[in-house]
């Protein structure tokens, strides 16, 4: 399992307009206050992308909560297949769960 890091924000309104993926970076998608994609790579360093739905009426979704660059996500991420990371993201900085 890769040691903590910390992962900024950037907001783009499309995906159109999402820059090259990289580890340290949460992108999330939407205009403001209607924000309805998150994307980051995954934090384990295994390479696969991650989308997070933050559409209010969709299942599964998570919530964000961004201040300055730096974003909470809710609930934890988990993956259920491949490397099977699970972590939370608070303040920016990647939580490992317990295995």
């Amino acid at each position: 399992m890769a040691a903590s890091k910390t992962l900024t924000t950037l907001f783009v309104n499309t995906l159109e307009e999402m820059p090259a993926l990289n580890p340290e970076r949460l992108v999330i998608v939407g205009l403001p206050g209607n924000e309805w994609l998150a994307v980051l790579m995954c934090p384990c360093g295994c390479g696969v992308k991650i989308q997070l739905n933050l559409l209010p009426k969709e299942r599964p979704r998570w919530s964000h909560l961004t201040v300055g660059n730096l974003t909470t996500m809710s609930p934890s991420v988990q993956q259920l297949i491949g490397c099977k990371s699970h972590f939370w993201i608070n303040n920016g900085e990647v939580r490992w769960c317990n295995r």
